[in-house]
C-alpha cells in the first residue's frame, strides 16, 4: 500500500507507539494526585508542554492540551469573540472546523466578514484588512492551507491586523504548519494558534490551543481547574506524552528537501504526461491539490486505490460534500472541481513510490 493522503492524517511514528506503550503501563496515575507516582507523571507531562512550547517559540504556560484541533478551532472562535456587538474578520480558505464555527456565531447575528481567495489560495491581503475596522473583535485566519498548502504570512498579517486595532483577538489554524514552517510565535501578533498530534505522527484525540499569556478568555469546560481552569478534566495523559514524543520524531524524520525534490517530481512529470491538467498548489508543497478538467475525483480516488495508491480529494472533515469550497473561492473552474484529488506527501513518502503514483495516474487520466 503507498498512503499519499498525510494531510488527513499520519501513520504514528514507531517512537511514540513506543511512548504509547510505555506510558499505558506505567503513567496510568492520575496527575493532579499528591502521592509521589502521581507528581512523577505531572512533571512528564510538564516537560512536554515545554517541548511543544519550545517547538513554537512559546512559553510553557502558553499551552493548553485540548481533544484536537478542531475543538482547539471551536474554542478559540467562541472565546475569541469577547465583544458581542464586535464584528468577525475571516477568509474563505478556513478549514471547516473555523468556518462552521464562523458560520454559526453568523446565523447567531454575529457580523462576520470572510475575505476572498487570490488564485494562488492565499488570502487577498488588501481586501482582507480593509474588513478590519475599529470594531473588530476577533480575526481567524489560517497559517496554511489544508487543501492547497498555500500559506498566509500571519506574522505580517496579526501585527498589520494590530496596528488597525490593538484591541482584536488574532487567531490562526496552525495544523499544516507546524513543524513545517518554523513557527515562532514570539516574532507575531497572533494570540490564539491551534494544533494536532496526528498530522505529525502521533496519536488522535489530542491537541493544542496556544494562548498568549496576556490573553484572558472564558474557560472552555468547567470542573476540577486542569489546564490553568481553562479546560477541567483528567488529563490525556498518554496522548499528552505522545505528541511530545511525535514533536522530536518529527524533527528527525522530516526531510524537507526531500519533500521538495519528490513534490517537484510529481508535478514535472504529471504535466508533461497529461494534458488539461491544473495545479493549485506552491511550488515543492507537501500537500498538492491537483485537477484534471473533466474527470471525476471520486473515479481518480477509487482506481488509484485498487492499484494500491490511498490519495485524497480534499479536506477529510469535508469529503462528502460535492463541491470545495477553497478551489472555488480561488477561482477553479467547476469542471475542475469536479476532478480535483489531494495528494500529500509524508516523512515516510519515497521517490519510488512518487513514481509508482505518477505511472497509475497518467495511465488512468490518459485511458
Amino acid at each position: 500500500m503507498i498512503y499519499l493522503d498525510n494531510a488527513a492524517t499520519t501513520k504514528v511514528f514507531d517512537e511514540v507507539i513506543r511512548e504509547v506503550s510505555t506510558s499505558l503501563v506505567f503513567d496510568y496515575f492520575n496527575p493532579s494526585s499528591l502521592y509521589v507516582p502521581a507528581t512523577q507523571v505531572k512533571r512528564k507531562m510538564d516537560e512536554a508542554r515545554e517541548n511543544i512550547a519550545h517547538a513554537l517559540g512559546a512559553k510553557p504556560s502558553e499551552i493548553i492540551f485540548t481533544s484536537g484541533a478542531t475543538e482547539a478551532n471551536n474554542w478559540a472562535i467562541n472565546c475569541g469573540l469577547k465583544v458581542k456587538k464586535g464584528n468577525v474578520v475571516s477568509s474563505y480558505g478556513e478549514h471547516p472546523s473555523s468556518h462552521e464555527t464562523l458560520l454559526a456565531l453568523k446565523n447567531q447575528g454575529t457580523e462576520v466578514r470572510f475575505s476572498p481567495l487570490k488564485k494562488d489560495g492565499t488570502v487577498e491581503e488588501d481586501n482582507f484588512l480593509s474588513l478590519i475596522d475599529e470594531n473588530t473583535s476577533l480575526v481567524s485566519l489560517i497559517h496554511r492551507s489544508n487543501e492547497t498548502g498555500a500559506i498566509n504570512d500571519i506574522v505580517s498579517l496579526s501585527k498589520k491586523a494590530k496596528q488597525i486595532n490593538p484591541r482584536l483577538v488574532f487567531h490562526s489554524d496552525g495544523v499544516q504548519a507546524f513543524l513545517k514552517l518554523g513557527t515562532n510565535l514570539r516574532n507575531s501578533s497572533v494570540d490564539l494558534y491551534s494544533i494536532s498530534a496526528h498530522k505529525i505522527g502521533g496519536i488522535k484525540g489530542v491537541g493544542v490551543l496556544f494562548k498568549n499569556e496576556k490573553l484572558n478568555i472564558r474557560p472552555l469546560i468547567l470542573g476540577g481547574g486542569q489546564e490553568k481552569n481553562l479546560r477541567s478534566g483528567t488529563e490525556n495523559v498518554t496522548g499528552i506524552l505522545a505528541f511530545s514524543s511525535a514533536v522530536k520524531a518529527f524533527q528527525k524524520h522530516y526531510d524537507k528537501r526531500k519533500i521538495a525534490e519528490i513534490s517537484q517530481y510529481i508535478s514535472n512529470t504529471l504535466y508533461s504526461n497529461i494534458d488539461e491538467i491544473k495545479i493549485n498548489s506552491p511550488l515543492h508543497s507537501d500537500i498538492l491539490s491537483i485537477s484534471f478538467h473533466g474527470k471525476k475525483s471520486e473515479i481518480i480516488q477509487r482506481l488509484l486505490a485498487e492499484k494500491g495508491i490511498l490519495i485524497g480529494t480534499g479536506s477529510a472533515c469535508a469529503s462528502r460534500l460535492k463541491y470545495n469550497r477553497v478551489l472555488e473561492a480561488m477561482g477553479v473552474c467547476k469542471q475542475c472541481i469536479e476532478g480535483s484529488i489531494r495528494i500529500s506527501l509524508g516523512s515516510l513518502t519515497t521517490m519510488d513510490e512518487a513514481r509508482q503514483l505518477v505511472n497509475a495516474l497518467t495511465e488512468i487520466i490518459n485511458d
